[in-house]
């Protein structure tokens, strides 16, 4: 079986979401074989693409999960680097 998910996460800026797809790199490496991510950026949207086979859909949900709050990790830097231009 296999489970198939998109994320669109959208940032104020392009630049906001370049910095959030440098800062979450490293973290997409080493994938399990049966995990597959990728992320591309579009103006100022990161669309996550994740699949999972052979493994229950909680799998799923859980790299979901995993993305969502290193998202929620990086986003509170995001907006202070935002204030600083002011």
């Amino acid at each position: 079986m296999r489970h198939e998910a998109v994320l669109v996460v959208r940032f104020c800026s392009q630049a906001e979401a370049e910095m959030a797809e440098r800062s979450l790199a490293p973290d997409n490496n080493p994938l399990p074989p049966y995990l597959s991510l990728s992320v591309e950026r579009r103006g100022e949207e990161l669309v996550y693409k994740v699949a999972c086979r052979e493994r229950p859909l909680q799998t799923l949900l859980s790299t979901l999960d995993d993305i969502l709050q290193a998202l929620l990790l990086v986003e509170p830097i995001i907006c202070e680097k935002r204030g600083e231009g002011r």
